[in-house]
């Protein structure tokens, strides 16, 4: 599971963060210092492609392009969260 937790914070966290840290709970994924900009975000090709390409065809503004991605970097941090609860390490 350590390199399922791992996979997940590198979606979302810089590399630099995550580097150097042999226990899981010493990774400090909740500080906003360690997180990528927004349009960094691993969120996935396709997800990536349709928000690029409705933000270009006028379907959505860049504010809720914004919103999306703080959105989506919240869902990522408490799934590591919930992964550090539930999943054993």
């Amino acid at each position: 599971m350590t390199s399922f937790i791992r996979k997940l914070c590198a979606k979302f966290m810089v590399p630099t963060a995550l580097q150097g840290h042999q226990e899981l709970h010493d990774i400090t994924f909740k500080e906003k210092s360690n997180h990528l900009p927004g349009r960094k975000l691993n969120i996935g090709f396709t997800t990536r492609a349709k928000l690029n390409r409705l933000l270009d065809g006028g379907d959505i503004t860049p504010r809720q392009t914004e919103t999306f991605n703080k959105d989506a970097l919240a869902f990522l941090i408490k799934a590591v969260e919930y992964a550090l609860q539930k999943l054993p390490v």
